[in-house]
């Protein structure tokens, strides 16, 4: 193969996982869109980080703009609640798509996580 066989087009896009996070520190609210997962797991962990700093009575954290998360991801919820617990404070996920509250349930965590506590 020639080397012009092997080019990108022009013009090309790479995309890779991205996540947005919105953090208020007025009412420990951090909103997420993107993917929550191996490559973008360190803002959420800043965030909460920092909301914990200054919000000890607890977090909500919105995912309605979530469009992933992989076990990673998961793993920074359970992270967070347990940080947030160990404060004597709470943790609500609100917002959570139907295939976030079934990975939710699957790891026992819909329970404490879950807006309603009940995963859908």
């Amino acid at each position: 193969m020639s080397s012009a066989q092997n080019r990108l087009p022009d013009p090309f896009e790479l995309r890779a996982p991205v996540l947005d996070v919105v953090a208020d520190a007025r009412d420990g609210t951090l909103r997420l869109a993107g993917t929550l997962d191996q490559h973008t797991v360190a803002p959420f962990h800043a965030a909460v980080s920092r909301l914990l700093h200054e919000e000890s009575d607890g977090l909500v954290i919105d995912v309605e703009g979530l469009q992933a998360c992989d076990v990673t991801g998961l793993r920074a919820l359970s992270v967070t609640y347990r940080r947030t617990l160990v404060r004597g404070g709470t943790v609500v996920v609100t917002g959570a798509p139907p295939w976030l509250c079934r990975a939710l349930r699957r790891i026992r965590l819909d329970g404490h996580l879950l807006e309603d506590r009940r995963a859908g």
